[in-house]
């Protein structure tokens, strides 16, 4: 019941026992490369359903994504086709090389996109760190299988084919290094989301100190003095709430509606000064020392 609540977790569930169904079946069969294809192109179809749920703010890449595995799985099919249907060996280069290498590139301009969607500190930091990566991992691809494809001895067109597939392994391989090297690689929405909290645990915690002097004569009377960094922090305390509240706003999906973004920005900014008031009214109680009755 809980995986049919969370689609990803289905699809977790089906997809091993698909690859356990895959090893059980007769080994080099058409029903072995029939159930190969299908967990192929079920990827695909997966990827675009999770755009449809999930409403990513940029659903390109995603798309693109999805396209680049169909690829992979339509240059599959045609491949066990003539192995398995028209019982010839596929030429060079065939039908299923151009999907193929078609795959690559879409999945590589998916990977383009969201880097794009990154700071250009993120962005250059990333592609220093990718850009050493890449250039060793070309050399050895050069080394080891490009350069004999490439004067071995053949038809120019099947020899470019050839070595086109280690050149897209370079290419596909470089965007995940830029997109996993960046700083931000995790989500744009974490990274804003942790700029928002830098920002205003900053200025909580300038607000906590100048408000210190004039709370400081309210816990007077038997109680201890209040400390100007207890008031700063409680004031950085607040802040968190303080965020994810006005996020949450913003983006309309408060208490876990998991809803689009609310239509009426007016009404959501009012109910985001109204949390942050809240706030404002509740860090001076707390950082004052409570009195024994």
């Amino acid at each position: 019941m809980r995986a049919l609540r969370r689609p990803w977790l289905a699809y977790l569930v089906l997809g091993l026992a698909a690859v356990g169904v895959y090893f059980l079946v007769p080994w080099d069969t058409i029903g072995q490369a029939v159930l190969y294809d299908a967990i192929g192109a079920s990827s695909a179809v997966a990827v675009v359903v999770g755009v449809r749920l999930n409403r990513p703010a940029q659903r390109l890449p995603w798309l693109m994504f999805a396209g680049g595995l169909l690829a992979f799985s339509v240059g599959d099919s045609i491949f066990n086709l003539y192995g398995y249907v028209w019982n010839r060996t596929p030429p060079i280069p065939s039908a299923a090389d151009v999907f193929y290498l078609a795959g690559y590139p879409a999945i590589a301009a998916g990977l383009a996109l969201l880097i794009f969607r990154f700071g250009a500190v993120e962005r250059r930091a990333g592609l220093i760190d990718a850009a050493l990566f890449t250039v060793a991992f070309a050399l050895a691809q050069w080394v080891f299988l490009m350069k004999d494809l490439v004067h071995a001895e053949g038809s120019v067109a099947s020899k470019a084919v050839a070595a086109a597939y280690p050149g897209m392994d370079v290419v596909l391989l470089s965007g995940l290094a830029v997109f996993w090297l960046c700083p931000a690689w995790r989500s744009i929405a974490c990274v804003r989301g942790l700029r928002d909290v830098a920002r205003h645990v900053r200025e909580r915690w300038v607000a906590g100190h100048r408000l210190a002097p004039f709370l400081r004569p309210l816990g007077s009377g038997g109680a201890a003095p209040v400390d100007d960094g207890a008031l700063a922090r409680h004031a950085v305390d607040a802040s968190a709430a303080d965020v994810v509240a006005a996020r949450a706003a913003r983006s309309g999906v408060a208490d876990g509606a998991g809803g689009p973004a609310d239509p009426a920005p007016d009404r959501g900014r009012r109910r985001v000064g109204r949390d942050r008031g809240l706030r404002v009214g509740a860090v001076a109680p707390r950082a004052l020392p409570h009195r024994r009755p």
